[in-house]
């Protein structure tokens, strides 16, 4: 399936490090800032999909709308 969210970043919050908190993704997946991949898993889903994670995003990110998809297997 795929996933997708537009969510915007406050000017005063550009430049700092951010990431983003999944709770859990049931199944091996890719994640794509503004069309970039910025993270995936590849290895047995039954390992991990009861456990949260961060996804730290690239400092250099801008402020304003951003759009987050994720591709879960």
């Amino acid at each position: 399936g795929w996933y997708g969210i537009e969510f915007e970043i406050p000017r005063g919050y550009a430049g700092r490090r951010l990431a983003l908190w999944f709770g859990a993704i049931d199944g091996t997946y890719e994640i794509f800032l503004d069309g970039e991949k910025i993270a995936q898993r590849d290895f047995p889903p039954t390992l991990t999909w009861q456990y949260g994670f961060y996804c730290p995003l690239d400092p250099r990110i801008g402020w304003g709308k951003h759009t987050l998809v994720i591709r879960v297997f």
